[in-house]
């Protein structure tokens, strides 16, 4: 199974040759965490059309692909990723650490990001560019 980052799923949306060619390479299972639905909205301008337009997008898209949800060993996990990384002076965002910290958890090592220099920060993760 291969997670998609905020960051994938936006270039989904945008129609990234790239990206589309690269996971019909793969023909692997998709899914993504709660936490970039999150990430998405926080990004719709209720008012635009056209980010209404993307808004139906990210939810059919959501409902195609196995969702991950944030539980408490997740937040735990995030927060000691988050921590340990802070004290390496390698700190990275915290929805990235819980991102990571969902995906980890559920057994998912393989992450579709373009920022590669934040998870790669991650121990056990496996991320890969297009």
């Amino acid at each position: 199974m291969i997670a998609l980052d905020t960051t994938a799923i936006i270039d989904l949306f945008k129609g990234v040759e790239d990206l589309k060619r690269k996971l019909t390479s793969m023909r692997e299972p998709l899914c993504a965490t709660r936490m970039s639905y999150v990430e998405l909205m926080f990004g719709i301008d209720p008012e635009n059309k056209k980010h209404l337009d993307e808004e139906r997008y990210y939810d059919e898209f959501f409902q195609t692909i196995k969702v991950f949800e944030l539980d408490a060993d997740a937040a735990k996990t995030a927060s000691r990723t988050h921590w340990s990384l802070k004290q390496d002076g390698q700190e990275i965002d915290e929805t990235d650490c819980l991102i990571a910290a969902i995906l980890t958890n559920q057994g998912v090592k393989r992450i579709i990001t373009r920022n590669k220099k934040r998870f790669e920060r991650i121990p056990g993760m496996n991320v890969m560019e297009y």
